[in-house]
């Protein structure tokens, strides 16, 4: 996967955004109008550097999403741009490739997007509709942009769809996932299904409940998600790491954080990324001051690691495990 580092950046609303650094390069939102490709070397530059700008441009960008084709060094993004969802393919250095779908959305609350080159050869985008009462999601050939398959009706009637996200659990298998809340269930959830694109086969859906989806999925052996507790808009909302079994229900919290300060107000925050050089992981999310100002961070925290002790530490409290 290379370094990919999860960094919170939004210059033009002043709170968390969605700012991947994708092999050391990062997409950033200059102004209402336009997203440009920087680069930004953690703990070696002092400064982001340009490397393309506007990459997406002409219309009013509300939502984004980016993802690396694995094993090459391009990417792909989803934008919302104006009254319309576009899909494009880009080089490292920002020139275009492909377009894949200009799709006529007038105001997606969540986006997502994930592409891999090699065997798996794939595309996939994730939208919800404007009303908030269903998601899409479609399937593109990573190399001709032909559409490969499109499920849409995973997540019609089981209540108001939040956030949708989708992440690569095997060569040809994707994980689909939404955090909603209303329908059937009194307090929020968020539901997953396993799916083939190649065949369009979608496995039996499993639920976690009382949950939120804050962030987007990271596979490793099992899912990891961020999910926050609580309804206060400030205060008795931690943010949780939770892991769930890719094809079961079995649910385990892994870390918890921000305690009673975690920013409710973010509709989907930064990756959560696990740089392969090192084996660590990095969690972007927005945290909430006393005050009520919004503030970005990162984590740095290792997951199944076999050292012996390991140590936390909050404010001035050291917590040995």
């Amino acid at each position: 996967m290379g370094r990919h580092i999860a960094r919170a950046i939004d210059e033009t609303v002043g709170a968390i955004a969605q700012a991947l650094d994708l092999g050391r390069r990062q997409f950033r939102r200059a102004g209402a109008t336009a997203l440009d490709l920087a680069r930004f070397i953690p703990a070696s530059d002092e400064a982001v550097t340009d490397v393309a700008q506007d990459i997406f441009s002409g219309a009013t960008i509300t939502r984004y999403a980016a993802a690396v084709a694995t094993g090459t060094d391009d990417f792909a993004v989803i934008c919302q741009l104006g009254t319309d969802l576009v899909t494009r393919l880009f080089s490292s250095t920002g020139t275009l490739i492909r377009t894949y779908s200009t799709i006529a959305v007038t105001a997606s609350p969540s986006v997502c997007i994930e592409a891999a080159a090699g065997l798996s050869n794939q595309v996939v985008i994730g939208y919800v509709a404007t009303d908030g009462l269903s998601a899409t999601f479609i399937t593109y050939n990573l190399t001709t942009g032909a559409t490969v398959a499109t499920r849409a009706g995973s997540f019609t009637s089981a209540g108001t769809v939040v956030n949708v996200n989708v992440v690569r659990i095997a060569t040809a298998m994707v994980v689909i996932s939404a955090s909603l809340t209303g329908g059937s269930e009194p307090e929020p959830f968020v539901r997953r299904f396993p799916w083939t694109p190649a065949t369009d086969t979608q496995l039996t859906g499993h639920d976690v409940r009382d949950a939120k989806m804050v962030s987007t999925m990271l596979s490793s052996s099992e899912l990891f998600f961020a999910s926050q507790y609580g309804d206060a808009t400030v205060g008795g909302t931690p943010n949780l790491l939770l892991s769930i079994a890719n094809t079961t229900e079995n649910i385990t919290p892994q870390m918890s954080k921000d305690l009673e300060v975690a920013d409710t107000t973010s509709v989907l925050p930064p990756e959560i990324v696990l740089d392969a050089s090192t084996g660590k992981v990095y969690w972007a999310n927005a945290t909430a001051n006393p005050d009520g100002t919004t503030t970005p961070q990162l984590t740095e925290f290792e997951l199944s690691s076999t050292d012996r002790r390991q140590v936390a530490v909050l404010g001035n409290l050291a917590y040995i495990a």
